[in-house]
């Protein structure tokens, strides 16, 4: 059986307008030991996914009879990996040529267990930036890397790289948000962690995304501060826990906030998010962001207190000021 150095995930939903750009770019890669493994997760249009892919040994394909969401499509993906390291590209994302090479250096160097990379964004109207990444060292155990996930610092999604025997607990599956509580619970197992400030990887963000849409799957982001506190029974003290579960907290409502103020239309998912979030939002969730240093957290937490049209006002006002900056 062949043992390639890298294996490239890419799941495919009932879209592949970015298939083949994602794959030129995957195959073009300065790391040439790979494999690629397409997972169709159960597409129901009628799209023949393997039809579309190119005639490279290096593609493997797999399809789900139903759709399994991102969880269930991770947990097939690390089954059938083959490589001694794993990531996931999405079909209409790309990477740059140097993408594996740049954090296999990285991973190999510091042993490490997972490699976390700066992502750069561009949305439907061209406007590029990266998502946050700010790691303040080179490498840090695991528990470190979850606090910086909870407290806003660095992004968590499963487009980093991945030592293939370190996953050890499973994604959960119908969580529309699986990423990043597979990440955590991979994380506090003794994990080392490398980080690389590279932007070689770029995510495209748009209405359909996770990242660009407020849809029903939102509520799936409430589940996370249960999650890790499960996660970290016994990997850390008490008082630890209960901060980083408190922090994850005030994740999620900043999260829901931002969702809901991307949402222009008066929708009463809309009204629903905004009101779990004024609720969420008291006093100790305002206290627990500014301590930990996240000043955009904060500030989305205070102006929502006063209301969701005070908050998307300042949600404008922060778009068009950054907009301004790319």
């Amino acid at each position: 059986m062949n043992h390639p150095l890298v294996s490239v995930i890419v799941p495919v939903y009932n879209s592949v307008d970015g298939l083949e750009r994602a794959l030129s770019s995957i195959l073009s890669q300065t790391v040439q030991d790979l494999e690629v493994l397409v997972i169709d997760d159960g597409s129901d249009t009628g799209i023949d996914v393997a039809a579309l892919l190119p005639a490279d040994p290096r593609i493997r394909f797999l399809r789900h009879d139903r759709n399994a969401g991102y969880g269930g499509m991770t947990n097939t993906a690390v089954a059938h990996a083959r490589g001694t390291w794993l990531t996931f590209v999405d079909e209409d994302d790309t990477v740059r040529p140097d993408y594996l090479a740049a954090h296999v250096r990285a991973g190999e160097r510091a042993g490490a267990d997972m490699v976390f990379g700066r992502i750069a964004t561009v949305d439907t109207a061209g406007v590029r930036s990266s998502l946050a990444f700010r790691p303040g060292c080179e490498v840090s155990d695991g528990l470190t890397a979850i606090r910086l996930i909870v407290s806003g610092a660095i992004v968590a999604n499963q487009h980093m790289l991945l030592r293939r025997t370190s996953l050890t607990a499973p994604a959960p599956v119908g969580n529309a948000y699986s990423d990043i509580v597979f990440l955590c619970r991979n994380l506090v197992d003794d994990a080392v962690v490398a980080y690389v400030d590279d932007g070689l990887y770029d995510y495209v963000i748009h209405p359909g995304s996770v990242s660009g849409a407020l849809r029903e799957s939102i509520w799936d982001l409430t589940l996370l501060p249960g999650e890790l506190d499960a996660a970290l029974v016994g990997q850390c003290s008490d008082d630890e826990r209960a901060e980083l579960v408190e922090l994850a907290k005030v994740l999620v409502i900043s999260q829901l906030l931002n969702k809901a103020a991307l949402e222009d239309r008066d929708t009463p998912l809309r009204r629903d998010v905004t009101r779990w979030c004024r609720r969420a939002a008291g006093p100790r969730t305002l206290l627990t962001a500014v301590r930990a240093g996240d000043g955009k957290a904060a500030l989305s937490l205070a102006a929502a207190v006063p209301g969701g049209r005070v908050h998307r006002t300042a949600h404008r006002l922060y778009a068009r000021s950054k907009r301004m900056r790319a």
